[in-house]
């Protein structure tokens, strides 16, 4: 071939070039539009919501997918997943959703059990650690007993019986049940929220005053306040099947994360980084605390949590 015919034939090859890397172009759009938005849940509470920020700021980040992070009661989560509206919901507590998960992850398989988040969670009965000083056998459920024990936490709403501050009446929870089958001289009062509950606790620390409380860890108050949980009787398979008979404290909660049952097909990438998200009850704690001490959200604490531990999140990736 001649330098002429050469020359001819480069408009050709330029044509052919030039298609190629169109071709490519649209291949990569297309392959960028079939990436679904993803949507996780968070619950109203604050481990929750750092959990979704995480993973929120990591699957954009990281493996290029619009996220959303949307606020859904924990209970109503599980049908949103179940029909793909929501995708990923990263702390469910096991003892309070046993009909959950038979329901959707055994029984429909439209929910996919994704591995344990790390932290184990614990729902319990707490006072300010100065209490002990004065009573110190009020570390256990029998020292609540005692009557002078009792007189020491009353209300002008319970009388002569002692109080205990606990969640709103609609949450899955037993003090009723449990002073009742223990007999403890012992009433429930209903602070209806999270809040509510912690603003009794301030309160109550502010003076140096008694208090004895449901909540759980973790949570940020641990890192705020010295407390002590008080030794209920142990919790045995069973216990909690009755409501009305319960007479056990709360189980150890493995706090384990669910996806939609499609996740691992339509997006394989972010399906791989919630089951191989693992992080310990530390690191929860720390965002809760810098967001409770700096007065920021848990977008910031997360991107905060995120500079400082590649070397955790970089495990997570596909």
């Amino acid at each position: 071939m001649t330098l002429g015919d050469k020359i001819s034939q480069f408009p050709r090859f330029a044509a052919l070039l030039i298609f190629a890397l169109m071709l490519a172009a649209c291949s990569e759009a297309v392959a960028e539009e079939e990436k679904i938005d993803i949507v996780i849940v968070q619950n109203n509470w604050g481990s929750s919501q750092v959990n979704a920020e995480v993973a929120k700021q990591l699957i954009h980040s990281e493996l290029g997918y619009e996220v959303e992070v949307v606020s859904l009661d924990e209970n109503a989560q599980w049908s949103e997943i179940s029909q793909g509206d929501a995708h990923i919901s990263l702390e469910v507590w096991p003892s309070a959703h046993q009909d959950n998960m038979q329901e959707f992850i055994e029984k429909q398989r439209t929910v996919s059990y994704a591995g344990l988040l790390g932290p184990v969670g614990r729902i319990g009965w707490y006072m300010p650690a100065y209490v002990l000083d004065k009573f110190p056998q009020a570390a256990t459920w029998e020292g609540l007993m005692e009557p002078e024990v009792a007189a020491y936490f009353a209300t002008a709403e319970t009388g002569e019986k002692g109080q205990i501050l606990g969640p709103g009446r609609q949450d899955r929870t037993h003090e009723g049940a449990i002073i009742s089958n223990l007999d403890l001289p012992f009433e429930v009062i209903y602070a209806e929220s999270e809040l509510g509950i912690l603003a009794g606790v301030e309160a109550a620390i502010d003076r140096e005053g008694p208090i004895l409380f449901y909540l759980w860890t973790p949570h940020v108050i641990h890192a705020e306040h010295e407390l002590v949980e008080v030794e209920l009787p142990e919790f045995y398979v069973g216990c909690h099947d009755n409501p009305a008979a319960v007479d056990c404290g709360y189980p150890n909660e493995q706090l384990f994360k669910i996806v939609w049952g499609e996740l691992a097909v339509e997006a394989p990438e972010v399906y791989t980084f919630i089951r191989n998200m693992r992080y310990s009850i530390d690191d929860q704690i720390s965002m809760l605390a810098e967001i409770e001490e700096s007065e920021i959200t848990a977008e910031k604490a997360a991107e905060h949590w995120i500079e400082a531990n590649e070397e955790v999140w970089k495990n997570w990736l596909p």
